[in-house]
């Protein structure tokens, strides 16, 4: 990974949570790049089964999404640790719905960030899916720190790029946040 503040790159392959021995039902790989302008996050969702992707019931409009992260998602966490702890949550679904999130206090002080621009497209054939996310940096000038994420499947499986060191699956532990790269 190349760390220098113009352009960070970085390839990623996301892995099951549960970790050996369980089934995964998907495989998730990406790449996220992040300039002084913005982030874009491309990932691609293989099915290894027949599978319908679920997100029906949401909008267009990202900020009616809540509990977008009950479907099938890519989340992008992303912190400052140099503006405080607050931390922004960004998601897209198989049919483009999105959603975006800033944490001031994990489950209970919440808003959407109505300011910040997030531009998304998604692709879907018969078991795959492919998503494109470009988040207006909030960051100018700083080490990002953060985690990617995916959520699938009926019976929930749960995908990362760093995992946390919790029993069950809580991606709102922006301590256990990795470096992602310069913005």
């Amino acid at each position: 990974m190349n760390l220098t503040p113009s352009v960070t790159s970085l390839e990623f392959s996301l892995e099951n949570w549960q970790g050996l021995g369980e089934v995964a039902f998907f495989s998730i790989q990406g790449q996220i790049k992040i300039s002084i302008d913005s982030i874009e996050v491309e990932t691609e969702v293989i099915s290894h089964s027949q599978y319908e992707w679920r997100d029906d019931r949401f909008d267009k409009v990202s900020y009616k999404n809540w509990g977008l992260w009950e479907q099938d998602v890519v989340e992008v966490f992303l912190q400052d640790r140099a503006t405080g702890s607050s931390y922004y949550e960004f998601m897209v679904s198989p049919k483009n719905h999105s959603f975006m999130l800033k944490t001031i206090t994990p489950r209970q002080i919440n808003w959407s960030p109505m300011s910040i621009e997030l531009q998304s497209k998604t692709q879907l054939s018969d078991n795959k899916w492919r998503s494109w996310m470009k988040i207006q940096n909030p960051f100018k000038n700083h080490l990002l720190w953060g985690n990617i994420h995916a959520c699938l499947g009926d019976q929930r499986q749960y995908y990362s790029l760093f995992h946390e060191t919790c029993e069950k699956p809580d991606f709102h532990r922006p301590y256990q946040f990795q470096k992602l790269g310069w913005s």
